[in-house]
């Protein structure tokens, strides 16, 4: 039943001179309007920006339905332009619990977001706006969305990111892919025990970063730096037979780092130089591992509209192993390259070389390593593809097993391919479900090292 709102003359008169002539004639103080009635002088009222008889309007709305979007959402609007953000926000709230339609959902949310803005809560702001992209009712609307949240996270000082994936594998442990250990050159065969063969289960791993902006320039950025990740393994039954002593919590592992970062733009061709700085800690089995001390420097810059060229060196000590093994220093560099093509598809490729320095020979190394990957940008159909494959040679000159040394070294060669499936339609508030098939070989002339893996990893990663 058609509820009707008694609206006192005093707010009729103060409606008239609003609009002057164009404005209809003011109504006895006993008369009573409609809902629709008081929504479309509310609406005029607005757009003469008289938002006072607007604030007065709505609350006669509140007080025939006091769960009425619009006048919750009429409210937020008008006591965030007085400046009372908490009573704005407040109302937005229930606007938002009250909504009818994905509309009015939306746009509840983004006053929320908005007040949240201006208290200079951008998180809070952000998850907000993640609540209006879900609720977008249209494309259009929610590419705004996607627009805004990007410009609360850019002036956020607090950033952060989670992502995790859950992968049946068939070779969780890096195990070999034979149960014999055959040495190029030494007439010795070895039999591998079952827990250093190739044993299958199901992956999960979770990760997250976070940063801190410590200081802004008109051309930079300094940023407290930090992450994780969490590594479980669970193996199958088939591997538990196989291996009655492994145990689930040998193959788990976790990292933690904290650090800087500085960001600089410079030149006028998109150039931008980043320098970063990490200290962490590595547990394998539940027990500590070692500690990393890791720095980098890299350069980007486009070459036209098309094309952008990277560059990178990285720095990495492991050090403080809880086994007693020798310091491990790692450097490398890196070369990239990045063809945006006409339909926007984008085609990288990265190639790299890392050296890496002990006292223990059975980590001295150098690796040649080289990436291509294809983002495709139109989705098909429902999902967005991309797919990578890749390749990198991996020789130790002075590898050894037990009394003998390799002859020539240890020589690893790796090759790797991946598709990625994401289900854009799927998302919710911006986290899209992920698909990725993956396969990874490598052939030794140790055996010991060559290994076989297939593995589909479900996950979760924010689209944007």
């Amino acid at each position: 039943m058609l509820r009707r709102v008694a609206i006192l003359g005093l707010c009729l008169g103060l409606i008239g001179p609003a609009w002057s002539d164009s404005a209809p004639p003011a109504a006895p103080a006993s008369e009573l309007l409609t809902p629709e009635d008081s929504r479309a002088l509310i609406l005029r009222a607005l757009s003469a920006d008289r938002h006072d008889i607007a604030g007065k309007l709505a609350l006669g709305l509140l007080r025939a339905d006091p769960e009425d979007p619009f006048g919750h959402m009429v409210m937020s609007t008008v006591l965030m332009r007085a400046g009372n953000l908490e009573e704005a926000r407040r109302a937005a709230k229930l606007a938002y619990r009250h909504a009818d339609t994905r509309r009015q959902r939306h746009e509840a949310a983004r006053v929320v977001a908005a007040t949240e803005a201006r208290d200079e809560r951008f998180v809070l702001g952000q998850l907000w706006m993640r609540r209006a992209l879900q609720a977008a009712p249209t494309a259009p609307t929610r590419n705004r969305s996607i627009h805004e949240y990007r410009a609360l996270r850019s002036v956020a000082r607090l950033k952060f990111q989670i992502a995790g994936q859950i992968a049946p594998s068939s070779n969780v442990n890096n195990g070999s892919a034979d149960r014999i250990n055959v040495i190029d050159g030494i007439p010795v065969v070895g039999i591998l025990p079952a827990a250093s063969q190739a044993l299958s289960g199901t992956i999960a791993e979770v990760g997250g970063s976070f940063s801190y902006r410590l200081h802004q320039g008109a051309a930079s950025e300094t940023r407290l730096t930090g992450g994780g990740q969490l590594r479980r393994v669970r193996l199958s039954d088939e591997a538990r037979k196989k291996a009655p002593q492994a145990e689930d919590a040998d193959y788990g592992s976790t990292y933690v780092a904290l650090g800087l970062s500085h960001h600089r733009a410079l030149g006028a061709a998109g150039g931008l130089a980043s320098a970063r700085l990490s200290f962490g800690q590595v547990w394998n089995g539940g027990d500590r591992s070692y500690d990393l001390a890791s720095g980098g420097l890299s350069y980007g810059f486009d070459l036209g509209p098309e094309l952008r060229l990277t560059a990178g060196a990285n720095y990495q000590m492991r050090h403080n192993d809880a086994n007693g093994l020798a310091d491990v220093e790692t450097t490398g560099v890196s070369f990239g390259a990045i063809h945006t093509m006409a339909n926007k598809d984008r085609l990288a490729l990265t190639v790299g070389t890392t050296w890496a320095a002990s006292d223990n020979g059975q980590s001295r190394s150098t690796e040649r390593s080289a990436r291509l990957s294809y983002h495709r940008a139109k989705p098909i159909g429902p999902v967005s593809l991309s797919a990578a494959i890749g390749v990198s040679e991996t020789t130790y000159p002075d590898y050894r097993i037990l009394f003998w040394s390799v002859p020539g070294g240890r020589e690893d060669t790796r090759s790797s391919a991946e598709v990625n499936v994401s289900f854009d339609r799927l998302g919710y508030m911006g986290f899209t479900p992920t698909l990725k098939l993956s396969s990874e070989r490598t052939l030794s002339n140790v055996s010991r090292f060559e290994t076989d893996e297939l593995s589909v990893s479900l996950g979760l990663r924010t689209a944007f």
